[in-house]
């Protein structure tokens, strides 16, 4: 239960700036509505659309607050049950919280781009999502994607070492990600919805670029549908340059590039995490929380109890979502397991033999002081043991996200 309740009868006041108005989505057949407070937003029920629009109305005490949330609903509401509810409100609704610290997934972060200026960025590049653009850049994408994976004299060009390799595909993925999330902020412009800035965070152990779009809940769920993909559509647009790179002069640096920010695009349509695929699956059925709402469907295979009123509610077409949205959970689960093991059985396999010649590179150029040549050997290594690294703290984070929503499904 919060914390903030006053202790002497009295009732927390909502902020001043909390907005509540219709939803559109189709997942049920009763209507829900938007609450937006400050940076937080929240998709609830008719009643408690009622419970929070008579609380902004300032009742003095509890019983004048149950007494006219009765008069507007038509049902008994007890002292009791009004203290419940308040108990299990978001602090982000109500006064006197200071500022309410939304929980992300960083272990820390900070505004990189500032709101205002990129605003002046993306009002200049919403014609790229126009129709017409739109499946001309998709097409072009896909042609791109099919001539560079024919290309087989893909070659290393001389005097590229390893470290300004991995530098320019380190730092054209990272450019990449950059303008995906200028992508989400560019679909927002395009539908006139306000956004925010762009942040850099510390995602596990990797810096990664992410986007205020908080108001785009306000927006119909075609326009949402745009906002989600907007950010793969503006990297698709980014690899049709990098696959023109390649093929003009067929260095292996940008054939590189274009396979690792496409194993990142893939990664980000993961429906089993919260990223785009899963909110785009959101956006497009209506359905929240759809991981409790797939354990429940899969509980419900093997049950013959009668449904809840909660599971009556939602309709059929929501339900053949939330079976899409296992099937893919699935394929791509397996598709990850597969591209890891692969991976990870290919960097074992030649981890070994690398070892040895980089344990015996240092130490000849310890015997001989030169030290450079041996940075020019580990390279390769470092980045095979950086793998390992990469793949256990996936695991262990995939790991322990499943445990935990299991537990709450």
């Amino acid at each position: 239960m919060n914390t903030y309740l006053p202790t002497l009868g009295d009732l927390p006041r909502l902020r001043n700036d909390v907005q509540i108005s219709p939803f559109q989505q189709n997942a049920s057949s009763t209507p829900k509505f938007l609450v937006q407070a400050n940076a937080s937003s929240f998709v609830v029920n008719s009643e408690m659309r009622d419970f929070l629009e008579v609380l902004a109305g300032h009742p003095t005490n509890f019983a004048e607050f149950s007494e006219k949330l009765g008069n507007r609903t038509g049902k008994t509401v007890t002292v009791e049950t009004l203290r419940a509810v308040l108990g299990r409100l978001s602090p982000a609704l109500f006064q006197g919280q200071g500022e309410y610290k939304i929980k992300t997934p960083f272990i820390f972060n900070f505004q990189l781009v500032p709101p205002g200026f990129l605003r002046q960025i993306t009002a200049r590049l919403t014609w790229l999502f126009s129709l017409p653009i739109a499946i001309l850049g998709i097409l072009a994408f896909v042609f791109m994607e099919y001539q560079i994976f024919h290309i087989s004299d893909y070659r290393m060009v001389p005097g590229q070492t390893y470290w300004i390799r991995f530098a320019i595909v380190y730092s054209g993925v990272a450019l990449g990600g950059l303008l995906h999330e200028i992508g989400h902020l560019t679909a927002c412009a395009r539908h006139k919805s306000e956004h925010g800035g762009i942040g850099l965070g510390l995602y596990l152990i990797f810096p990664a670029f992410y986007a205020d779009v908080t108001k785009a809940w306000c927006l119909p769920k075609k326009a949402r549908v745009a906002v989600d993909l907007g950010g793969l559509y503006f990297q698709s647009l980014f690899l049709i340059a990098v696959g023109a790179m390649a093929l003009k002069t067929h260095n292996m640096v940008f054939f590189q590039l274009n396979f690792f920010s496409l194993v990142i695009m893939v990664f980000t349509l993961n429906p089993a995490l919260k990223f785009d695929g899963y909110w785009l699956l959101v956006d497009a059925s209506g359905i929240h929380n759809l991981y409790p709402r797939m354990s429940e469907m899969i509980r419900g295979l093997f049950s013959k109890k009668v449904a809840s009123e909660k599971e009556a509610d939602v309709t059929d077409e929501a339900r053949a979502f939330v079976g899409l949205y296992a099937v893919l959970v699935v394929i791509f689960s397996v598709l990850l397991v597969a591209l890891v093991g692969f991976s990870s059985y290919r960097v074992a396999r030649e981890y070994p033999a690398k070892f040895s010649t980089a344990i015996h590179a240092l130490s000849q150029a310890i015997a001989v002081g030169n030290v450079k040549d041996v940075f020019k050997t580990i390279g390769s290594l470092l980045v095979d043991s950086f793998w390992f690294v990469i793949v256990a703290t996936f695991i262990f984070d995939f790991t322990r996200k499943t445990v935990r929503l299991s537990a709450k499904a």
